[in-house]
């Protein structure tokens, strides 16, 4: 069996904190527009709230197997990683068990016996749980990024045009990461503090992008790895980087509500890109 290196195992963290975000996320709205708001227009409409649990991530008794596991680390960093990841997944679990609970609860219609109390209690604590995840995966996010930094030694070879393919997205990856990072920060203080943050992030990973395709693209020869090269260059240039501009120009006008639109945008097509990444890594690794 080929060993895991430090950065295999790293990057199981990122799927697995991608997929954990990416639920979340789904799940909070979720709550709010298919439960809670009918549940607070249920007197005056008299429509009956809906709500079905669709958490679900995909391949998680394999993410978790992973991630509880790590190889080539140091004893203390693999001790840390997997106290924090623990911590999260008692958590997912938690929530998931939530979710479910009141996805019975309002196909039973309980709240007709108890005024929406006990749907009251669970989206609190379903709120309550997402909140406490997302302190858990900056966290854990924040420790991973540094570990990255010591193991991801990992340089191009100017004469593999795959490999300098490689080093394109992952500099344009670290450029949306900090856009994304910024968009984060604003949406946890509901704050427009980092327009000018925004503004120069959106700029270098426009400008960088420019220079990475069309005539400027790396002369890739294996259709597959071409293939998966493009797919994350059409993620970047048709939704990554229109989202971030359009969050410059909500920022700029202080759109409070818009900016939770926008922050879950550039969520989901970050971790797009991220999952685009790993799939031009497998591309490379498989040598169609």
């Amino acid at each position: 069996m080929e060993a895991v290196s430090a950065t295999d195992s790293l990057n199981a963290y990122v799927d697995f904190l991608n997929a954990g975000n990416d639920q979340m996320s789904m799940l909070k709205n979720d709550v709010y527009y298919y439960f809670e708001s009918d549940m607070n227009d249920y007197s005056n409409l008299g429509s009956e709230p809906s709500f079905s649990c669709a958490f679900s991530i995909y391949d998680y008794a394999n993410l978790k197997n992973q991630v509880l596991d790590p190889q080539g680390l140091t004893p203390k960093e693999t001790m840390q990683l997997t106290s924090a990841v623990q911590d999260m997944i008692t958590t997912i679990d938690s929530t998931e068990k939530l979710c479910k609970e009141l996805s019975i609860y309002v196909t039973a219609q309980d709240y007709k016996e108890d005024d929406f109390a006990q749907g009251q209690t669970m989206i609190t604590e379903i709120y309550a749980n997402i909140e406490t995840y997302y302190l858990y995966h900056e966290e854990l996010l924040t420790y991973t990024d540094e570990l990255f930094d010591i193991y991801d030694t990992w340089v191009p070879d100017p004469t593999d045009p795959s490999s300098v393919g490689l080093g394109y997205i992952s500099d344009d990856l670290d450029f949306a990461e900090t856009v994304f990072n910024v968009m984060e920060d604003s949406y946890s203080s509901s704050s427009f503090d980092k327009l000018a943050e925004l503004q120069a992030s959106y700029q270098n990973l426009d400008s960088n992008v420019s220079t990475h395709i069309d005539a400027n693209a790396p002369a890739i020869t294996d259709p597959y790895v071409l293939e998966q090269y493009n797919t994350f260059y059409d993620q970047m240039t048709i939704t990554f980087l229109p989202t971030a501009k359009r969050s410059l120009r909500n920022f700029t006008d202080q759109n409070l509500e818009a900016l939770y639109t926008d922050y879950y945008d550039i969520l989901a097509s970050y971790n797009s890109l991220v999952d685009d990444y790993n799939y031009y890594l497998d591309s490379m690794a498989e040598g169609y």
